[in-house]
């Protein structure tokens, strides 16, 4: 994909894919073992790593873990899945395979071996190596509008206008949808209704959607989104927790910017604290973190003959995406079906509201197939993140190094809206201990709006950020009492 084929430059030259490695019915030894060694999970990556690998053993038949790297790092390969050690194992068995004279090996066979195994894991797999796996961006739509969306210029103003006749009025735009075109309740969110579908009256961070243009081309579509003129009135923004919990902060949301909070108290906490040998105490800080997957964001959505709607995307959550888009469309559950496609990677990062909302109006009121492919950049610029936190930790124990209590701050920056803020914030008080009995405990967990890009679900969900801090407490108890870390644990 990084060579332009230029008429000159492959002038004689057999150029092979993904799709050429492997005839019918079996695979190159290389896709036999990124199946068995586990190699494959998102599989958004691997016909890329295959192909590099293939190229690698024509040239090194029996290549070190430093040529892998080499190689992949050379033609930009990169997983966000997997940490590449499966990877690396696979090509390393696939090149033994191919030294050895093996040229091809049957899928019965590959089924044969990995006998009590999932089939239809084994199936997905074999379709992912082979190509064959449809993500997307792959699906071909005759007859499709592209859909692009305006987001807001500020991270927290009132909308005073939009006036989108400019845009409307040029050719090859089928229609501009507005909060004012959504036909039921414009409210979402996962746990909390607290998320406009898209903002009418106020926007309360960078990535929130105030239009989007359906056209018949993206160049249509991308030039119509300059000629919506949208009024803001700029309102005082709040970019920390700290910010946002001063008296008379700006108010993000009426109800106030406290988002959730939640305790655990149990034994005598200042009584343990006095018969401890050692107290260690300080305050950690871990920042917002990206998912990173490597396949952004896009889907396709269809209006059905009986005024319902199919959307079909990469998504974590179908059945709750269901549920969202009946209340912002006003259309029942059992008129909209949600297809679920593989997704190149997602680790959380897509389970909130982001583009289904303007397939289900853009398919619904356009009557015709609609496409929607966003950016890198505004995949970064909108999706909900990991949870920054700070948290305050005091942590004592006896000579053996037994804890005897725990007292935890911790505070999380919810960004604009609460995605599954409740829900990780009450994981950070529950693991803020680690895996560790402690039988005197007092944590309290507070979570802030703030005009920051919302944070959600991320692998570990709340844990990660709570046994960064109480592990490092507990590395330095050990040094205090001079004993070794593995053994304190």
């Amino acid at each position: 994909c990084l060579v332009k084929m230029k008429p000159k430059k492959m002038e004689g030259a057999i150029v092979v894919t993904i799709e050429g490695l492997s005839s019918e019915g079996n695979l190159h030894p290389l896709q036999a073992a990124f199946v068995e060694e586990g190699a494959v999970q998102c599989g958004f990556c691997t016909p890329g790593m295959l192909m590099t690998s293939k190229s690698l053993i024509d040239n090194i038949p029996d290549p070190t873990e430093d040529d892998i790297r080499s190689a992949f790092t050379k033609n930009r390969n990169l997983c966000r899945c997997s940490g590449y050690v499966k990877i690396i194992e696979a090509v390393k068995e696939g090149a033994a395979q191919v030294a050895s004279g093996e040229s091809e090996i049957s899928i019965k066979k590959l089924h044969e071996r990995e006998q009590g195994d999932n089939t239809r894991l084994i199936n997905d797999a074999v379709d992912l190596v082979t190509g064959v796996t449809e993500f997307g961006d792959d699906i071909q739509i005759d007859d499709c509008l592209i859909g692009k969306i305006l987001w807001s210029d500020h991270p927290h103003a009132k909308i005073l206008s939009i006036d989108a006749s400019e845009a409307e009025a040029l050719e090859g735009v089928a229609l501009v949808v507005t909060a004012d075109d959504i036909p039921g309740e414009n409210i979402a969110g996962i746990i909390t209704l607290d998320q406009p579908a898209i903002a009418g009256d106020k926007v309360r961070f960078i990535g929130d959607p105030v239009a989007a243009v359906f056209a018949e081309t993206d160049e249509i579509a991308s030039e119509a989104l300059k000629k919506i003129a949208v009024k803001y009135q700029p309102l005082t923004a709040v970019f920390s927790p700290a910010q946002a919990s001063q008296p008379g902060a700006p108010l993000i949301h009426d109800k106030g910017n406290l988002m959730h909070h939640a305790s655990i108290e149990r034994g005598d906490i200042q009584a343990a604290f006095d018969q401890c040998v050692v107290i260690e105490e300080n305050t950690f800080t871990t920042p917002r973190v990206e998912h990173a997957y490597l396949e952004i964001e896009n889907g396709v959505g269809f209006p059905d003959n009986d005024g319902g709607i199919t959307i079909m995307m990469g998504t974590q959550c179908a059945f709750d995406d269901r549920q969202q888009m009946a209340r912002i469309m006003a259309i029942p559950e059992d008129k909209i079906r949600v297809v679920k496609l593989p997704m190149g990677g997602a680790f959380g990062g897509k389970e909130d509201i982001l583009i289904y909302q303007f397939l289900a109006l853009g398919a619904h009121l356009g009557q015709r197939p609609v496409r929607i492919s966003l950016s890198r950049q505004e995949s970064l610029r909108t999706h909900a993140k990991r949870h920054p936190a700070v948290m305050k930790y005091r942590v004592g124990a006896n000579h053996e190094g037994k804890i005897l209590a725990l007292e935890a701050d911790i505070t999380l920056d919810a960004g604009a809206y609460a995605s599954l803020t409740p829900d990780v914030l009450e994981n950070t008080v529950v693991f803020s201990g680690g895996p560790y009995y402690i039988p005197n405990v007092k944590v309290f967990g507070e979570a802030w709006y703030t005009n920051n890009v919302p944070s959600g679900a991320m692998r570990g969900f709340g844990a990660n950020q709570v046994a960064f801090a109480m592990e490092s407490i507990l590395d330095e108890i050990a040094r205090k009492l001079k004993l070794d870390p593995f053994e304190i644990r």
